[in-house]
């Protein structure tokens, strides 16, 4: 503690000073192109499930250089494994008529959710999809 807390402290008033902050580096192009195509994979990769590689293959290579990317490669891979537990939920609900619905329902969720997800992430904002069971942390 410095002389002037010590001081403070004995007259009965503690000051507390903040703690230094840490400076969050803003995002490069190339870092929120590789973020914008992770969250896109889940629109464009879907057939046999090359969705959920694409945020794999990025984790892998981009990963232990850029934490943008790791992070944002996690909430995606998060995302797509979410969704397929969704649509396995749902295919079982079809057996009721509810799980029409909500076949429908996530069908609409999985394209507008990566679509704003990627706008978000192209101008360097956090992204949280909602409904996504936390995996791969």
């Amino acid at each position: 503690m410095s002389n002037q807390a010590n001081q403070s402290s004995a007259a009965g008033i503690v000051i507390v000073q903040p703690a230094e902050a840490t400076l969050v580096r803003p995002a490069k192009g190339w870092e929120r192109l590789v973020a914008v195509l992770c969250h896109l994979s889940t629109i464009f990769c879907t057939p046999v499930l090359v969705n959920l590689l694409v945020p794999v293959i990025v984790l892998a290579a981009c990963g232990p250089s850029s934490e943008y990317v790791t992070k944002h490669a996690k909430e995606a891979l998060n995302f797509q494994i979410s969704a397929l537990i969704w649509l396995v939920i749902s295919a079982v609900a079809c057996l009721v008529v509810v799980g029409y619905f909500m076949l429908i329902g996530l069908g609409v969720v999985l394209i507008i959710l990566p679509i704003v997800a990627a706008i978000k992430v192209s101008v360097g904002k956090d992204v949280h999809y909602p409904w996504t069971f936390r995996l791969v942390k």
